[in-house]
């Protein structure tokens, strides 16, 4: 038997490794629940910095391509002013510094700053690295699995990595004050009751560890230790039978090892497969899978380089297809999409294999053939116009679909894209004006063509007579599914070649002079016919778009001051729309615009939001109320994912800018749930009601505000 001093000894030794044990448990649980905020903490860190770069490699790949180093020093800047980045830098392919931005606020910048000076980036980069509270993060802007250029953040961490470090603190003071307490409680409950049977336990656990299984262990008693016996005799014959299942297990876990490969190999592949349709995706039109604009481009800039270096010539053709708009408004927009499908298929069937076809947009497609002349470039025009001819079966009847085409040569009509693709298009203009199949650009059927003049000035007559015409899409609330407002949009039914498109018309308006006119004839317009519904009862704004043009008219601010005063139009029920594309050409001007007091309750709207790659820290500096999605990304947001996705951080970065958000072209139930799930503020499109004339207005109102 022990002595009591030898027991109280053992028994105070038990205790204190029992209470050391404990408070080693709660210092190690602080110390892994620190670890694990610190890394919660990190990983949300990289999870922000992962979302910022491969955003910022989306965006900047159109300013890559027209080396618009405007917008990447923009980008750079709007992503340096994130919390926590110190720095963001663009650097192309041989290593050269296309931009760059530093948070010179940072103490680490500064310090690296102090220290280097600021002129050898690459030299304050490598002081950086290595720095442990900064994380660095490198993102490829790829664009047809080229990488154009890389993109390098910082991000300081010690704001995320402050907050794990004071809970520590905190939990290590309560975890030893626990400790304490925990042991002094065993001290005093079991300092008698535990010294005694340790010896017994002792020895029969030395003989297990000798692997003698045969000797049991035997004590009295219904305690702890008694129960510690038999958890001794359980071991003893659970470690003879995990030896002898030993090999058993190995084999088990290596099935699951073999399982595991197999899943990742199957997830990988997926991977892969989901990139190549994401590229495919970026760089063709998802109605009928041709190249879109983007890649047209890029097939026409090679051809060209090719053309230059072998001294061959090339041909751009601009395709239009006659009476389009006629079939859309006509039979619907599905119909409409038929034609484009079919005529997409009819195109390649006369072209070579090395030919390039795409559609550019609307019923306009373009088509790059390197190595011909003239000659044989006119003859596939003809071939195009020929394989028109057929009458296009659509779902209920049958319709005839003619084209023009507009032909420019290299390097005859330009030596760049950009001259070729204008070229040919005024060449188009020449053989829908004239009924031509195909026209070879000449400089006597440029701007100053006879017909743009007799278009021009039928236009002026038009303007000064009244001949134009508005018609008006309603616009709803996804909350209330109320209709809150209508858009004006311009129309003119030409007496000798019906309705024009408003692209023909708005473009030799703005090149003639004449855009100023026409613009305060829409208001003028649109303003009376908004008085006349609200004397009836109907209350709803009125939205107007208006030209980059209008942003440098120094008249512009007065008059519609007058026409508004004039027709008692409350500023608050006007929106002004701008392109995002205008906005951005002279955003000085858009700015004052907006910030001039005589219209200080005017509401603005950026159209077309999403088509360009807008300068962030220039929108937040405008006073705009409204983004509208553009139609494009909203079209196919049901069956394709990219766009779902672009239309969801469209409305997310639009209401962190404080803007509402409507989006135009909803065409279907599906598109139309989707947005209101998605917190969409307003909607319009032909689902919820076509353009109409002010007369059918209040009609299409009520049907509207009594079907949801």
């Amino acid at each position: 038997m022990f002595s009591k001093s030898h027991s109280q000894s053992i028994s105070r030794q038990f205790i204190i490794i029992i209470a050391g044990i404990i408070t080693l448990a709660l210092v190690a649980s602080a110390f892994l629940q620190y670890q694990k905020q610190k890394q919660n903490a990190y990983n949300k860190l990289v999870e922000k910095g992962q979302s910022i770069g491969k955003l910022l490699s989306r965006i900047s790949i159109e300013a890559l391509l027209t080396y618009d180093n405007h917008s990447l020093n923009e980008l750079a800047i709007s992503t340096t002013d994130q919390n926590e980045v110190i720095y963001s830098i663009f650097i192309d392919n041989e290593k050269n510094t296309l931009t760059r931005h530093l948070n010179t606020s940072n103490t680490f910048i500064e310090q690296a700053i102090s220290k280097y000076g600021e002129d050898d980036l690459f030299i304050i980069l490598q002081a950086l690295e290595k720095n442990k509270n900064i994380l660095h993060l490198s993102f490829p802007v790829i664009f047809d699995n080229n990488q154009l250029a890389e993109i390098k953040i910082g991000f300081d961490k010690r704001r995320s990595l402050s907050e794990p470090l004071n809970n520590l603190a905190i939990d290590l003071y309560y975890s030893l004050s626990l400790g304490l307490f925990i042991g002094i409680g065993i001290y005093i409950g079991f300092r008698k009751k535990i010294s005694r049977p340790i010896k017994k336990l002792i020895n029969s656990s030395n003989k297990i560890s000798k692997f003698n299984f045969e000797h049991i262990i035997s004590l009295k008693g219904n305690n702890e230790m008694s129960e510690l016996a038999n958890a001794l005799n359980f071991m003893r014959l659970t470690l003879k039978e995990a030896v002898e299942s030993k090999d058993k297990t190995l084999k088990h876990v290596e099935e699951l090892n073999a399982s595991l490969e197999a899943r990742v190999k199957e997830r990988t592949t997926s991977l892969e497969e989901l990139n190549s349709q994401i590229t495919h995706q970026a760089m063709h039109d998802p109605l009928t899978s041709l190249p879109n604009r983007l890649l047209v481009i890029e097939k026409l800039n090679q051809a060209i380089d090719y053309s230059s270096r072998n001294e061959t010539k090339l041909a751009v053709f601009i395709l239009d297809l006659n009476n389009f708009k006629e079939i859309n408004d006509t039979l619907g927009h599905p119909e409409g999409d038929l034609v484009l499908k079919q005529v997409a298929k009819r195109i390649p069937s006369v072209l070579r294999a090395s030919d390039t076809v795409g559609r550019l947009g609307g019923d306009e497609f373009a088509i790059v053939l390197p190595d011909i002349d003239e000659k044989h470039a006119m003859n596939v025009g003809n071939k195009i116009s020929s394989i028109m001819q057929p009458a296009f079966d659509l779902s209920n009847q049958i319709v005839n679909v003619g084209v023009s085409i507009g032909i420019a040569l290299y390097p005859e009509h330009g030596e760049n894209q950009s001259d070729l693709i204008r070229h040919a298009d005024i060449a188009m203009y020449h053989s829908k004006q004239h009924a031509h199949g195909a026209t070879i650009y000449n400089e006597s059927i440029d701007t100053h063509t006879s017909w743009r003049l007799a278009l021009m000035a039928d236009l002026k007559d038009a303007i000064e007579h009244n001949k134009l015409e508005l018609h008006y899409q309603p616009q709803i609330n996804l909350n209330s599914k109320e209709t809150y407002s209508v858009e004006a949009l311009l129309r003119w039914n030409h007496p000798q070649q019906g309705y024009i498109s408003p692209d023909q018309y708005i473009y030799i308006a703005e090149n003639s002079g004449l855009i100023k006119d026409l613009t305060y004839w829409v208001i003028n317009c649109a303003l009376s016919q908004w008085s006349n519904w609200n004397a009836t009862g109907l209350s709803v704004n009125i939205s107007i778009n208006i030209s980059a043009k209008n942003l440098v008219d120094p008249a512009f601010p007065g008059t519609l001051e007058t026409l508004a005063q004039q027709h008692n139009v409350p500023y608050k029920n006007i929106t002004l729309e701008l392109t995002e594309s205008t906005i951005m050409t002279n955003p000085d001007q858009a700015l004052k615009l907006m910030n001039n007091e005589k219209l200080s309750e005017i509401r603005y709207s950026i159209d077309d939001f999403g088509t360009g790659y807008s300068s962030l820290s220039y929108l937040k500096k405008l006073p705009v109320h409204e983004v509208k999605i553009d139609k494009s990304f909203v079209f196919d947001m049901s069956t394709n994912d990219d766009d779902a996705n672009i239309v969801q951080s469209i409305i997310q970065l639009s209401h962190n800018l404080g803007y509402t958000v409507v989006a135009e072209g909803i065409e279907d139930e599906e598109t139309f749930k989707s947005l209101t799930q998605l917190d969409c503020n307003y909607a319009q499109g032909y689902y919820i009601s076509k353009p109409v004339p002010a007369s059918e207005i209040p009609d299409a109102v009520k049907k509207i505000n009594t079907r949801y």
